[in-house]
């Protein structure tokens, strides 16, 4: 499996942004770091998204800001096409995966501001 480095991401953002519009730059480098080898996490020796599909799915759940998020959701019933932008990129065809289902409930209760506890935290009390 092909892993891109930060400095091609870097690279990619930029080239985006050129193309798209926006602001260049990367905010906190510490967080595009743990973003990128999030999807690499293991636990005892085994990956905890061991397809690329999940992989994939998991590294879209931290890519939208929830700033941008929640903004562009207040927006959204004037001009949706910023949602669906946001959005684009965390969409999965994995509705039957507990892995996806419970992350995005950790997501939803992160974007109200929740974050004390993770799901998998309570499932297993």
């Amino acid at each position: 499996m092909v892993k891109l480095s930060k400095e091609q991401i870097i690279l990619l953002h930029s080239m985006a942004i050129n193309k798209t519009g926006g602001l260049d730059g990367i905010r906190d480098e510490g967080l595009l770091e743990s973003a990128i080898n999030s999807p690499f996490q293991s636990f005892g020796g085994v990956e905890l998204f061991p397809q690329i599909e999940s992989k994939a799915a998991h590294l879209a759940f931290n890519i939208i800001d929830k700033e941008d998020y929640l903004l562009a959701m207040e927006r959204s019933p004037i001009k949706d096409i910023e949602i669906k932008y946001l959005l684009k990129f965390a969409l999965t065809d994995e509705i039957n995966s507990r892995d996806v289902y419970m992350k995005g409930i950790d997501h939803s209760y992160y974007y109200e501001g929740y974050t004390t506890y993770k799901i998998e935290e309570l499932w297993k009390q």
